[in-house]
């Protein structure tokens, strides 16, 4: 059974919306990454070990279909991580740019005193904004 497959019966199997399917972000796990994107499959990505690897992972992200991915460079503390992510939704879910919402959310783990707030990089339109309905 190829990746892809595995994949998409694994996530069909799960039934649940929120299950994501590991795949390693290798040289042979980067062409599944993308049909599974592709397909629908919510997709977490394993094995990430140079900065080579995250651009080639965030590259076939793009490629599925996905219009904008955030990553870091290295792997982030948990705080930082936790507060990078609470003001980025927050300003995201206010209305504001993916952009602006994750300068706010660098600036938040800035201003917490760590150095984590540079890890955060973003692959897509600056300007994108959730257009929320009531």
């Amino acid at each position: 059974m190829s990746t892809i497959a595995a994949a998409r019966d694994l996530y069909g199997r799960g039934g649940r919306p929120n299950l994501f399917i590991k795949i390693p972000g290798t040289r042979e796990g980067l062409p599944a990454i993308e049909e599974a994107i592709f397909a629908g499959v919510p997709v977490n990505v394993t094995l990430l070990f140079s900065r080579d690897q995250y651009l080639a992972a965030a590259e076939a992200f793009l490629r599925g279909g996905i219009a904008n991915y955030i990553g870091t460079y290295w792997p982030v503390g948990d705080a930082a991580a936790a507060t990078f992510a609470m003001r980025f939704y927050e300003r995201l879910v206010a209305g504001q740019s993916i952009g602006a919402a994750i300068q706010a959310g660098r600036g938040a783990v800035k201003a917490s005193g760590s150095i984590d707030w540079a890890d955060y990089v973003h692959y897509g339109t600056q300007d994108f904004a959730l257009k929320l309905t009531s």
